[in-house]
């Protein structure tokens, strides 16, 4: 019995990496090398995303409303949405029936990204939008432009609020649907008087280590550990050459046939075979 348990945890030891996958579920976000305001998208691969004729005037922008149809959002690609008496470089808007207008993020703070497995789908997050003394945060928008042939002219909604202070809207329209390569340089309308602050020109890849990852390492580590150490003691204190070098040489000679054991033992237990006493 107690050769059958060691082949069983053998067994287990083996099949454990496989039980956490180390796919990531995620993907990967990939800023755009080069970006403004909603408006544009360079991709390191080559990629280009321009939706500068989506730009309306000042007076006109893209109007959204929530469930309740209570709360509107303005947006306009490429240029700000100024709020009377308030901030002039509002990328996002946000005016309820009787509270005042709100910045749910800025035209200056802009940034956008691709996400790995995706096709015809850019994102552009706002952030610095306005306070909010009741939770103690700051407002942000983010914008995801969607790839749909049939709508020439384009289709603004808002999506949710999630997390708080988040506001995610959606832009349909066919120009997603159309990349170019990238131009040397990115021009378009910027707010008067102000200086956008964008992100960095570079490439920013979040990775995720999934659980089944970190265990492969693990082991990986721990096997080669046991091994170099096990060698080096067998060599220096007990004067051993050759395979006899090898830590625990009998069991790894008998592991093949473990191994095998700890199947039989498993079919015994759920299958139909038989398993003869050892």
């Amino acid at each position: 019995m107690d050769r059958a348990l060691i082949s069983l945890a053998l067994l287990l030891m083996m099949l454990l990496p496989i039980s956490f996958p180390g796919a990531e579920a995620a993907g990967k976000e990939i800023y755009c090398i080069s970006s403004l305001n909603g408006c544009t998208c360079a991709t390191a691969d080559g990629r280009r995303f321009d939706f500068t004729s989506l730009s309306r005037a000042t007076n006109d922008p893209y109007i959204a409303r929530d469930a309740s149809y209570l709360t509107k959002y303005f947006y306009n690609p490429c240029n700000a949405v100024p709020i009377p008496g308030g901030p002039v470089t509002s990328a996002v808007v946000q005016k309820g029936t009787t509270a005042p207008s709100v910045q749910c993020g800025s035209s200056l703070y802009s940034k956008g990204y691709t996400m790995t497995g995706e096709t015809g789908i850019v994102y552009f997050k706002f952030t610095h939008g306005d306070y909010d003394p009741q939770t103690g945060g700051s407002r942000q928008a983010i914008v995801k432009y969607v790839c749909d042939p049939s709508k020439v002219q384009p289709e603004f909604k808002f999506v949710n609020e999630e997390p708080k202070l988040q506001y995610n809207l959606e832009m349909s329209t066919a120009l997603a649907c159309v990349t170019t390569p990238p131009a040397p340089s990115t021009t378009g309308p910027i707010p008067t008087g102000s200086t956008p602050h964008h992100e960095p020109n570079r490439v920013h890849v979040k990775v995720s280590v999934s659980l089944g990852t970190i265990l492969v390492i693990l082991f990986c580590v721990t096997v080669l550990a046991y091994f170099m150490g096990g060698a080096l003691y067998n060599h220096y204190a007990r004067q051993r050459t050759g395979s006899d070098l090898v830590p625990n040489l009998v069991f790894w000679t008998e592991l093949p046939s473990l191994i095998k054991d700890g199947f039989n033992f498993v079919l015994c237990k759920y299958g139909k075979q038989g398993y003869s006493n050892l």
